[in-house]
């Protein structure tokens, strides 16, 4: 009898102790971000927006080096429609169509862009680390050998359950 008491008294407090452990799961953190700017864009506003952690850094570089209020859009920037839409990065990359392969080749060596992938007279290229991107979209659509030139906005469209 002392043994089957003893082994129940066991198996409760185990149950208990593991029971225990999951109930101590940690709540998820939410990113929260921060506005620093707005950019226009294929003529929509958007808000620029970093995340609370990179802020600070992203204060200090902007003080050492004296940049301030420069609110251009770069690759992998975050950009927001608004307070409750998604957040979309800017890859930096755009696509374009001209007239064949020869135009689209002049076009990357005169705008000093990298071609990801290229078929007939159509490609996706990508601007150098530090190109504003939307001065270097509104060049491209001025061009008259471009009949498309779109830059590419990633979202991640799935919510968390």
């Amino acid at each position: 009898m002392k043994i089957l008491i003893t082994a129940l008294a066991f198996t409760l407090l185990s149950t208990t102790a593991i029971a225990g452990k999951h109930n101590e799961l940690k709540p998820l953190k939410i990113a929260q971000y921060t506005t620093v700017g707005y950019v226009e864009l294929d003529g929509k506003r958007y808000q620029k927006v970093v995340s609370n952690h990179q802020l600070s850094s992203l204060r200090k570089t902007a003080k050492s080096i004296g940049v301030s209020n420069n609110f251009g859009l770069f690759k992998n920037d975050m950009i927001q429609r608004g307070e409750l839409a998604l957040l979309e990065k800017v890859s930096g990359n755009f696509f374009i169509s001209g007239k064949n392969s020869l135009v689209l080749q002049s076009i990357v060596d005169e705008y000093n862009l990298d071609i990801v992938y290229s078929k007939g007279n159509v490609a996706i290229v990508t601007a150098p680390q530090g190109k504003e991107l939307i001065s270097l979209l509104n060049s491209l659509r001025a061009d008259k050998r471009i009949s498309v030139a779109n830059l590419e906005k990633v979202a991640n469209k799935m919510h968390p359950e």
